[in-house]
C-alpha cells in the first residue's frame, strides 16, 4: 500500500508539474499610465516647436541675406538709369527700368523704379513732341 500511495502521489505530481509546464502562458503587454503618455506627448511637441522656431529663424535669416543681395544689385542698375535720364538717353533709360523691373524689390526700390519710369516716359515725350514740332515747323 505504501509503495501504490508513493506511485500514486509521484504520478499526480508528474502530472501537476506537466500541467503547469505545458500550459498557455499569456504575455503582459507594457502599460503606460496617463502620466507617461502625458509627458510623451509633452516632450515631443516642445521637440516639435524648437525645430518650427529654428526653422523660422534660419528663414528670416536667408530672406534677410537676400534682401541685401537684390539691394546690391538692383541698386546700380537704378543709378545707371538716373545717368543716362540726366545724359537725355531717356530710351536707353527706360529699357534699362524695364530690366530692372523683372526683378524682385524692395518697396522702396519699386517706387523709386515706378517715378524714373515716369521721368523718363514724360521726358521722352516732350522730346519726341519738340522733334515733331520741329519738323513741322519746317515744312511751313
Amino acid at each position: 500500500m505504501k509503495i501504490l500511495f508513493k506511485m500514486t502521489s509521484g504520478i499526480l505530481c508528474v502530472f501537476g508539474l506537466l500541467a503547469v509546464g505545458c500550459g498557455k502562458q499569456e504575455t503582459t503587454a507594457p502599460t503606460s499610465t496617463a502620466a507617461d503618455t502625458q509627458s510623451l506627448t509633452t516632450t515631443a511637441v516642445d521637440q516639435m516647436k524648437e525645430t518650427a522656431g529654428k526653422a523660422a529663424t534660419d528663414v528670416k535669416e536667408a530672406a534677410g541675406k537676400i534682401s541685401e543681395e537684390v539691394v546690391q544689385q538692383v541698386q546700380p542698375l537704378l543709378d545707371r538709369a538716373k545717368a543716362l535720364i540726366a545724359e537725355k538717353k531717356y530710351q536707353d533709360a527706360l529699357d534699362a527700368l524695364q530690366k530692372v523691373k523683372a526683378l524682385k524689390l524692395t518697396p522702396e526700390q519699386q517706387k523709386l523704379l515706378d517715378d524714373l519710369m515716369a521721368q523718363a516716359k514724360k521726358l521722352l515725350s516732350g522730346e519726341a513732341a519738340k522733334a515733331v514740332g520741329g519738323l513741322l515747323e519746317g515744312k511751313k
